[in-house]
């Protein structure tokens, strides 16, 4: 009879040493899965970082955009009130002109005419 338990006891000390193993290796485990988990978290944290980045650029892109298209306006306004100032110019210009080309033919036609009319006294 002695002999039954003697034989438990080395089958219940193979099982202790392999239940053993498997928590040793159980650590391994573990020990790896958390770098692991620690580079996921890592990883994680970069794609959002990522993310966030694609995103503000995204928004500084339209804001350069839309100051592209209102600069361009403002070229354009800019182009069409220098064309207006120049027409009122060379239309002020005109004037004046006209003004000094009739003052001039009204003090010729008046010496032509004081000519002519001296003349035939």
């Amino acid at each position: 009879m002695q002999q039954q338990p003697q034989d438990q006891i080395s089958g219940l000390l193979f099982r202790l040493d392999s239940v053993e193993k498997d928590i040793v290796s159980l650590r391994q485990q573990l020990s790896l899965y958390e770098p692991v988990r620690e580079n996921d978290l890592k990883l994680q944290s970069i794609k959002d970082t990522t993310l966030r980045i694609e995103s503000e650029l995204g928004k500084v892109k339209e804001r350069i955009e839309s100051l592209n298209t209102k600069m361009v306006v403002q070229e354009q306004e800019s182009a069409r009130r220098d064309a207006a100032q120049r027409e009122a110019n060379d239309k002020l210009q005109i004037k004046v002109l006209w003004g000094i080309v009739s003052t001039v033919v009204a003090i010729g036609t008046a010496v032509l005419i004081g000519y002519i009319t001296h003349f035939f006294h």
